[in-house]
């Protein structure tokens, strides 16, 4: 572990294996390119993920000489085009919440469109983005494999314990990724989806330690985070009264071409509002 300092008085421990990978895409961001790193957690929640995020961010923005603040971590790929424009070249961006923006299951969607073709025009910027979410199989082929310089999978470690009353418990634990190359998470996501376990270890190149410590304001980004998820809640709530308006004209006889012009969407939009209703 190699200390990395904060100011004069924080430091927090970064692994080898991740800084040697991490100088390379900082040596060649000064030479004119631009990285794109995934960050999963196995399917699960609290393994770490966002603390492993801003500690890359903050090491990567030293060296490169760019601040890394919670202005860096946005929430959601309209903030992350918005925020890509306005911060310096040569950035560190960490997207908190990018599974549903650009996840596979909703890769006709319109807006996950314009965010795909972000990602293949942003380069002019330099930045190195980060892209933090729950499952590396929910991303879309041409983000996880095309796009993906990295996965970075941080994973739930498990040991046997006493618990307070003298019973025999299992204790979960966090501080450990797995990580893999282009050829390895291109092989993960064509045969992890059969069998996830297995292939997880065979195919990684590296494994490696982190430690609990928080770069940026934790009390400013938990805000921010609990603001992002009251606006998304409302998107979802009128999204789920647009599905039910498109379903109640579909029953009425109306064409999807003719409900697509009252909601200005398309026809692959309205499909989309009417699956959605029917899954309800």
């Amino acid at each position: 572990m190699i200390k990395i300092d904060i100011d004069a008085n924080r430091h927090f421990w970064l692994d080898g294996i991740l800084k040697k990978q991490l100088d390379t895409i900082i040596y060649n961001i000064n030479n004119g390119f631009d990285f794109l790193i995934i960050i999963t957690g196995t399917g699960l929640t609290r393994v770490g993920k966002t603390t492993l995020a801003q500690q890359i961010g903050f090491y990567v923005a030293s060296k490169l000489g760019t601040p890394f603040t919670n202005e860096n971590v946005v929430f959601g790929g309209a903030d992350l085009m918005t925020k890509a424009g306005e911060l310096p070249h040569k950035s560190v961006i960490v997207d908190d919440e990018s599974r549903e923006d650009i996840s596979a299951k909703s890769q006709m969607d319109f807006f996950n469109k314009q965010l795909i073709t972000f990602f293949n025009e942003c380069g002019m910027y330099n930045h190195l983005i980060i892209l933090v979410a729950t499952d590396f199989f929910d991303f879309c082929k041409s983000i996880a494999l095309t796009r993906a310089e990295l996965l970075i999978n941080c994973i739930r470690t498990s040991k046997p314990a006493i618990d307070p009353d003298g019973n025999e418990v299992v204790e979960l634990g966090r501080g450990w990724y797995e990580l893999y190359d282009r050829t390895g998470k291109k092989r993960l996501y064509r045969e992890g989806k059969k069998d996830y376990d297995t292939y997880l270890s065979k195919y990684r190149f590296a494994y490696g330690e982190f430690r609990d410590y928080w770069v940026i304001d934790k009390e400013q980004y938990e805000i921010k985070k609990l603001e992002f998820l009251k606006r998304n809640r409302m998107k979802r709530s009128e999204t789920r009264k647009i599905s039910y308006v498109c379903k109640g004209l579909h029953d009425q006889g109306w064409t999807n071409i003719k409900i697509g012009e009252l909601i200005h969407a398309n026809r692959l939009e309205v499909k989309r509002y009417m699956d959605m209703a029917n899954d309800i």
